[in-house]
Order: structure tokens, then sequence, then C-alpha cells
């Protein structure tokens, strides 16, 4: 069960291994919205949604993870949900579904225990990184966060690419992503995520902050040093183009350009 300003979105179990779904509560109208009811083949047991309400993420009683268009009624599978590595070569584009999917066969059996939505790149709100047509959210499975990022806008239809790091060979322009979590620090709670900063929560009470490993050089550097500025102006170009922030991405490679 989740809330945003104007829904409730809430998981249920039908029972007798028939399957659960998703249903959406409007409190303007105080009403079950019927018409964007999903249906799924397994029971919920997490739910989160974006910030402005217009997606979901869920995840079933398997440990799969889906995210949730009401506009088309449609679930886009997360891909690599429960892999040891989350090694870019498996499918980048997750699994359309209507109606749910089969058993997980993947590999590390770790639960993913939440999804964060970073508010940073939804378009429907009133925030967003300059030009970008994407959505972005975390997983937190096991000891590691994993960042994944969700395009509406691509040439196969819609698709969640699990985010690593960019290695461009400088000869050829060809461009491989390797592995990158971050560890989730020991005794804490993840509460919420804003352009790769996540708010943890310690046993004790106290909150920390962890920068994900995928953002560690999303912001424009400053401060003197040639070399050293010119270095993580390349990876902040990397970091920006793997989150699908483009115009952001062009606008640091100008800046490169400039310097050289």
């Amino acid at each position: 069960m989740a809330m945003t300003k104007t829904m409730l979105i809430y998981g249920y179990d039908i029972g007798n291994g028939k399957g659960g779904g998703v249903r959406f509560f409007s409190l303007n109208d105080w009403c079950i919205l019927e018409g964007i009811e999903y249906r799924h083949e397994n029971s919920i047991t997490n739910i989160s949604p974006s910030p402005s309400g217009t997606r979901c993420i869920f995840i079933d009683v398997s440990g799969r993870g889906w995210l949730y268009n009401p506009a088309d009624s449609t679930a886009l599978e997360v891909p690599n949900f429960k892999d040891d590595d989350g090694s870019s070569h498996s499918k980048t584009g997750g699994q359309k579904s209507n109606s749910g999917g089969t058993t997980n066969n993947s590999g590390s059996g770790q639960p993913i225990k939440c999804a964060l939505w970073d508010p940073v790149g939804d378009q429907d709100g009133k925030s967003g990184a300059k030009g970008t047509k994407s959505l972005s959210f975390v997983t937190v499975e096991g000891g590691q966060f994993w960042t994944y990022v969700y395009s509406q806008l691509y040439f196969e239809g819609p698709t969640i690419t699990r985010v690593g790091k960019i290695n461009i060979n400088s000869e050829t322009g060809d461009m491989f992503t390797e592995s990158l979590s971050t560890t989730v620090p020991h005794g804490s709670s993840p509460a919420v995520v804003r352009n790769g900063r996540v708010t943890c929560q310690h046993q004790s009470g106290a909150l920390d902050t962890v920068i994900l490993n995928t953002h560690s050089n999303i912001r424009v550097p400053g401060g003197r040093g040639k070399a050293r500025n010119m270095e993580r102006l390349n990876e902040c170009f990397k970091q920006r183009l793997s989150m699908l922030r483009l115009r952001d991405a062009w606008d640091v490679a100008l800046q490169i350009n400039n310097r050289r």
C-alpha cells in the first residue's frame, strides 16, 4: 500500500492461488477507480508509485518486479531484478505483460525489500532534470542499491535498463556497460532518494546520506585543476548519458569540447 497526493494505491491477494492485483483509490472522489485496476497472476507484496502517481512498481510473491502503467494497463517486467551480478548482457527492456509472468529463475534469491523512485526526471511533476524523458528508481536487494532508468520513448517501445558504469572506446567510440551497485550501510533503512542521494535511517534513529555510485559525478565539477576537472567532466558526461539525461549530457559535452 502506498499513497500519493491524490491516490491510495494498494495490492491485494485473491486467495487460493488465484493471483492478485493493483487497485487505485481516488482521494478526491473517495472511490475505487475501476477502469485502471490491474490483475496479476501472483499476489502483490510491495507497491511503490512514482512521485506523480502516473506509474508504479510492484513486487509479486515470486520476487519479480514490474512497472505498471495505468494509462494502458500494461506491466513491464524489471530486468535483472534478482541477478547476482547485474551484468548488462541480460535483457534490457523487460517483458510486457497484461496478466503476469512465469516463475522467476534468476540467480541470487535475495529478496527485493523495496523500490524507491527518484523524483528528478519525473516529467509529470514539477521537478526534473533538464531535457529528460526518463524516470529512475532504486531497488534495495540484500545489502546493495541498484539503479534503474525507465524510458517511455524508445524505438522498441518502453524500456527499463539497470544502470551501470559506461566505458567508451576512445578509438572506435563503442560503448559498453559494467555492473555498478552501491552498498547499503549496515543496520540502516533507506527512506527517500533524490538525484542519486539516498537518505537512510539507522536503528538509533540517526539519518545518513548515501550517494549512489551511478551518481557520484553527475553534478558538474567546480574548482581548479584542469586535468582533474576534465577527468570529472568526462565521468559526469557518461553518468548523465547512462541516466538518459541527454540534454544535460550534451551541455557537459560542450564544456569538454570548449576546454580542449
